[in-house]
């Protein structure tokens, strides 16, 4: 049995998920997982917190409570709001809990890497504290657009902008700033590395190059961060921490090995790695794996890597920090299939396309409408369960149009054709097939319906398949 481990976006443990971080990485990695599943593959799907981002720290500070405390206590929303949506993740972890294997694991990973390079930078720092203005503390105008900015990515224009070109910058706390002279670690690569890996990531990701192109090709022409002097994170060396994007493989390979899945990271190894990563962080990802492993002995990236793009909502996007979200735990209160709706419509969005728009009345439509077909259904099950078998043609008309619709949703749940919102048509036009039926052929319809929906919505699949004792791989 061939074996696949996915990996998603690391969530940043200061609160709970709302619906934007559902539609992205978590909702599309779990329909590609239960479907594969169904097809016989052995498939691990984790993530876990990244306990040592710099807006940890800051939030922290300006709260004044422990950050152990804080990425604990946020770790458990986390996990609490995917499970409830049904996310069927098989680890989740904190690398904090377990840092002398992830340090291990970093350790290995950075020793492998040629052409490492110590390199002069000038950046900023607090007059008094010392502390480097990167990361939460940085903020500015994007060089770009001229729109303000934090840290490393501008949400106006999308740009990826390092901590010495934002433009008039200052330090979130308020603090005195002045320039620093300091020395950061880059992987150096030949332009030979450069062609080999830009060339890899055409042919691999063509979709993704097209999207951020220009983002991607400045960080072509420049080298890549390694780590960087601060005392806030995982050390590469006596003087260097780790730089976030510099660490996805290492990450992925601990979530993996914490999972059970050792070596799946290895470049000889047999099992399949996937990624799901978030477009502010795409370019950085997928050029840092592509690089790092060609520059590695022994590592190798990943075997596939689909984006998604912000999810609006009502024309603004989705935002903590801000409040402006619809929070996971407020949108499933209702009834006990109340997530299956949400999943339903969240899945009808190209996510890897901008401009996607959570409008609530959109979504009361859909409710009024797709899902109270099938929820009507199932309020009068117990009577269809009573009716006897169809005459054998039309039993076999029935069973033939969802074979069909099967054959058309794994052709878009393939991983070299991986298009969810296409997939998941499958479902509207069996409920088209199931407003037309008589009542006695809806036991039939129920039948074949729960094998069909079980990727995207697994609570009904599961209670139809479980009432027809029909034998249905779920997950």
């Amino acid at each position: 049995m061939d074996k696949i481990i996915i990996v998603c976006s690391r969530p940043t443990p200061n609160g709970p998920l709302h619906l934007g971080h559902l539609s992205g990485p978590y909702l599309r990695a779990d329909i590609l997982k239960r479907a594969l599943v169904q097809q016989g593959y052995s498939v691990c799907l984790v993530t876990g917190v990244d306990a040592f981002e710099t807006y940890i720290q800051g939030t922290c500070e300006e709260k004044g409570i422990p950050c152990k405390t804080f990425v604990n206590e946020n770790s458990k929303r986390i996990l609490s709001d995917l499970l409830s949506a049904k996310i069927s993740m098989d680890g989740f972890y904190d690398v904090s809990n377990n840092l002398n294997l992830f340090s291990d694991i970093c350790s290995d990973f950075f020793s492998q890497i040629r052409n490492v390079e110590e390199k002069d930078i000038s950046i900023l720092r607090e007059r008094d504290s010392k502390r480097l203005v990167v990361g939460y503390w940085l903020e500015g105008q994007c060089p770009s657009c001229d729109s303000r900015m934090g840290s490393f990515y501008c949400e106006n224009c999308g740009s990826l902008i390092p901590p010495n070109k934002v433009k008039n910058p200052s330090s979130k706390s308020g603090r005195r700033i002045e320039p620093f002279a300091t020395k950061w670690l880059y992987c150096v690569p030949e332009n030979d590395d450069r062609t080999h890996v830009l060339n890899k990531i055409k042919k691999k990701y063509p979709g993704i190059l097209s999207s951020v192109k220009d983002d991607f090709l400045g960080h072509m022409s420049s080298d890549f961060i390694l780590g960087y002097p601060q005392d806030w994170g995982v050390s590469i060396d006596s003087r260097h921490c780790c730089f976030s994007a510099a660490s996805i493989l290492p990450y992925s390979n601990y979530f993996a090995t914490m999972a059970g899945y050792q070596d799946s990271f290895n470049k000889d190894a047999d099992t399949k790695t996937i990624a799901f990563f978030g477009k502010d962080a795409v370019t950085q990802y997928v050029y840092g794996c592509e690089l790092l492993s060609h520059m590695s002995k022994n590592y190798k990236g990943f075997d596939y890597c689909y984006m998604n793009d912000f999810l609006l909502l009502e024309g603004s996007k989705f935002s903590t920090s801000r409040n402006h979200a619809i929070w996971i735990s407020e949108a499933l209160q209702g009834n006990d299939f109340q997530s299956d709706g949400i999943r339903w419509f969240l899945s009808q969005y190209d996510m890897e396309k901008q401009g996607n728009n959570f409008v609530r009345e959109d979504y009361k439509k859909f409710e009024d409408k797709m899902f109270s077909s099938v929820l009507s259904v199932l309020e009068n099950f117990e009577d269809l369960k009573r009716y006897s078998d169809l005459k054998p043609e039309r039993s076999q008309y029935i069973k033939h149009f969802f074979q069909t619709l099967m054959t058309e949703r794994n052709t878009y749940l393939a991983l070299d054709n991986f298009q969810v919102h296409k997939a998941v048509k499958v479902l509207e036009k069996s409920v088209e097939l199931l407003n037309t039926l008589e009542i006695n052929a809806r036991k039939e319809w129920c039948w074949w319906f729960s094998e069909l929906s079980e990727p995207f919505i697994p609570s009904i699949a599961q209670y139809i398949s479980s009432s027809l004792k029909r034998e249905v791989v779920n997950v």
